[in-house]
């Protein structure tokens, strides 16, 4: 009875999963002072001594994982073979059981300047990914019925709800900016058009287990609850995308729109800023599709009665008579897939808090405070949870050095909390290489948990190409020069 027991709780762990798709940053190029794609992180933020610029296409890629090389092998010196450590794994895996993927590929750009405003337009498409084993059913896998003081535990939800979470979108922004001179101030805002590509994620799924404490008797309670949806319909009887008939039917229509807001200020040598992304309630589906039990919406396992059903008989195993039991037990579970209601799929909000320092010509010290809400700000809001209930952050310090705007290098270190564990260090470097100040091109580790590839699970990394025209600080020289006349 134990071995049906774990084994049922392996196959319902892996079989779904638990989602938090927080994957931490050190957002190095937020403090850049030549890089366009700081604008991202704060639609008040232009790149310095640029009047025009062009994004070509870039990736920023994502991921992280509850297990590095080092959690799950060991190897005791004097030993010819290196070991899997199951219950290492299970303790790691106890801590933070999430395998989050991201990327965000940036398709084309623009910006430019007139006067002490500026305009920007860009596109890009962003997908997410988070995948997981639920912390209840990883216990079960080293300690069986039984809680951390050994005491019985008669029934567990090794799985409930929000189990994975998957979207992809695409995104089309324009923003503004406006420069107070006088004031040291700059403000901005961004309108970003969201059209759904897909999303995938469970309600409702929950597997619950109810043991005797001799482990003699086990029922097993299963229902899931898988909601999907497309941009392009969905032919339920083949399990397949239907074509569209015109070519414009393969562009993802609008179904979602997002605001950027945010805005820096300049004393001296300081320079303050703050912004919020993604002010939205998310992408709306109007149709969905269900994929569900056919039969009941739940189903009890109460074990295997060996003698009663046939199975042994005359010294022997029927494995037909086994076969046959199994199939009439899981009937109920058959998979039924139909169209649904609407729905809406959120977005993470993010807040970025940043002050930078310019300690000479070529030097300049950052900190940036990165929080996100998983599922929305106004989701967040609307469900009566606490307000940060779902908030991760990060904290960044960092520092940039620049020769003559041709050469840029920055490194910082970040401070994470994502709502598991607090870490104190993860690593970052970029390289930003801008010859002749037109073409750019940029490089970064963004964010690394451990400087030791055996030790890392994170892992963010940005690499791209900009065109930077116009030379701003020539403008500002005649304007100075013909002020001084005047």
């Amino acid at each position: 009875m134990k071995r049906i027991f774990i084994l049922i709780a392996l196959i319902s762990a892996f079989a779904t999963a638990s989602a938090q798709s927080y994957i931490g940053s050190n957002e190095l190029l937020y403090h850049s002072q030549r890089s366009p794609q700081s604008n991202f992180l704060n639609p008040a933020i232009f790149p310095s001594q640029s009047m025009l610029y062009i994004t070509a296409p870039a990736v920023d890629f994502s991921f992280s994982s509850p297990l590095s090389l080092s959690d799950m092998l060991t190897y005791t010196p004097g030993d010819s073979v290196t070991r899997i450590d199951f219950n290492k794994m299970c303790g790691k895996l106890s801590q933070n059981s999430a395998v989050n993927l991201s990327a965000e590929i940036d398709l084309i750009g623009l910006g430019f300047t007139f006067g002490n405003n500026f305009i920007t337009l860009n596109s890009r498409a962003i997908f997410g990914l988070g995948v997981g084993l639920p912390i209840e059913a990883i216990n079960m896998l080293s300690q069986g019925n039984l809680d951390a003081d050994g005491n019985v535990i008669s029934q567990v939800d090794i799985l409930n709800g929000d189990l994975i979470n998957q979207y992809a979108y695409m995104e089309t922004a324009i923003g503004f900016g406006h420069e107070f001179e006088n004031l040291g101030l700059t403000v901005g805002g961004r309108v970003k058009l969201l059209g759904g590509i897909s999303s995938i994620s469970t309600t409702n799924t929950n597997v619950t287990l109810n043991t005797t404490p001799d482990m003699s008797d086990l029922t097993a309670n299963i229902y899931y609850n898988l909601q999907a949806a497309a941009y392009m319909p969905i032919d339920t009887a083949n399990l397949s995308l239907i074509s569209p008939e015109e070519l414009t039917g393969y562009v993802p229509p609008i179904n979602g729109i997002a605001f950027d807001l945010g805005a820096t200020y300049r004393w001296k040598k300081w320079e303050f800023s703050a912004a919020i992304l993604n002010l939205s309630k998310g992408i709306k589906w109007d149709q969905s599709y269900q994929l569900e039990p056919e039969g009941s919406s739940s189903f009890s396992f109460s074990g295997l009665d060996i003698t009663g059903s046939g199975l042994l008989e005359n010294g022997t195993f029927n494995t037909d008579t086994l076969t046959s039991y199994y199939r009439t037990q899981l009937q109920n579970l058959n998979p039924k897939f139909s169209e649904g209601t609407s729905f809406t799929q959120p977005i993470p909000t993010k807040l970025n808090l940043g002050a930078g320092y310019q300690l000479t010509r070529n030097l300049r010290v950052g900190a940036l405070f990165h929080g996100q809400w998983e599922h929305g700000w106004f989701n967040s809001h609307a469900s009566g949870d606490p307000i940060l209930a779902n908030f991760r952050s990060t904290t960044t310090l960092s520092a940039s050095f620049n020769i003559g705007n041709w050469f840029e290098i920055i490194a910082g270190n970040s401070f994470v909390n994502d709502g598991n564990k607090f870490d104190v260090f993860n690593p970052g470097v970029g390289l930003i290489l801008t010859p002749l100040s037109i073409i750019q091109i940029y490089a970064m580790a963004d964010y690394v948990s451990s400087i030791y590839v055996v030790e890392a699970k994170d892992l963010h990394l940005k690499v791209g190409l900009n065109i930077l025209f116009g030379n701003k600080r020539f403008v500002d020289a005649e304007k100075e020069a013909k002020e001084a006349k005047e």
